[in-house]
């Protein structure tokens, strides 16, 4: 990021390393927005939607307020940690996990961490969450919140090496991976222009590997969710007939790129 916005420094109140730099930057009349990412939720907050531009948003301390689409730069030195003393250790591993991931779902957590309800291995599954519930009792941590598509189906595409490989989920469930019994599957072709798109990402971030989840509308239109880099995807070969398993172990072998 470029421009004449501020300088992004992130570290803890007693740092005289960066003390000695920001007065430099001061002096030099370049504006600086000094955080300490330890503070957050209790005196620092931030807010930020991925646009195909980038990342728009802002960051607010109690004197300073950083807006995420104007910083020059981040220098980031030895902010302190995350501390969450009100809950007990089970909230403050999933708390802390969400804050490192939310600032470094259709409510979703950033990050699963092992959670347990009596003595049970969960998951934060996808709920429709409405306007008047975004109140105070998600400040405890960051959140990652998604428009919800007015959709009629699923489609999971495992990009593997140069192999791509999309399969339709048809389902009346919001989140598929609640019920895996309720789920019909079957092999599709992306819309044009979304395979090339697919390998432009993967290509962008250096990876040979993305398991992509879309929605589709009720007007056939694919809508993009999220890319898990390292997804599940073997359970959908013996669903489909898909050779993914060849595909991943040619791509161990290096017999594709």
């Amino acid at each position: 990021m470029t421009g004449v916005g501020p300088v992004l420094v992130v570290t803890m109140i007693d740092d005289p390393t960066a003390d000695l730099v920001m007065s430099e930057l001061h002096d030099r009349d370049v504006p600086v927005v000094q955080l300490d990412s330890g503070d957050f939720p209790a005196t620092l907050s931030f807010a930020a939607t991925l646009t195909p531009h980038g990342i728009e948003g802002s960051l607010s301390t109690p004197t300073r307020t950083a807006d995420l689409s104007r910083v020059r730069s981040l220098y980031y030195r030895r902010p302190s940690g995350f501390a969450f003393t009100h809950l007990d250790e089970q909230d403050t591993r999933f708390a802390v996990t969400q804050a490192r991931y939310g600032l470094g779902g259709v409510y979703k957590p950033l990050s699963t961490p092992l959670y347990r309800v009596d003595g049970v291995s969960c998951t934060v599954e996808v709920a429709e969450v409405t306007a008047d519930q975004v109140d105070d009792r998600v400040a405890g941590t960051a959140h990652l919140f998604q428009h919800r598509v007015d959709k009629v189906a699923d489609v999971r595409v495992t990009v593997i090496g140069r192999e791509v490989f999309s399969v339709r989920i048809d389902s009346d469930l919001l989140d598929w991976r609640t019920d895996y019994d309720r789920l019909t599957y079957s092999v599709v072709e992306p819309p044009p222009g979304i395979t090339d798109a697919l390998h432009r990402y993967l290509d962008h971030f250096g990876l040979v590997f993305g398991a992509f989840d879309f929605a589709v509308d009720r007007a056939g239109a694919w809508w993009f969710l999220e890319c898990n880099p390292s997804g599940q995807w073997a359970w959908m070969e013996p669903e489909t007939g898909l050779p993914m398993v060849a595909a991943m172990a040619d791509l161990l072998e290096r017999k594709t790129a």
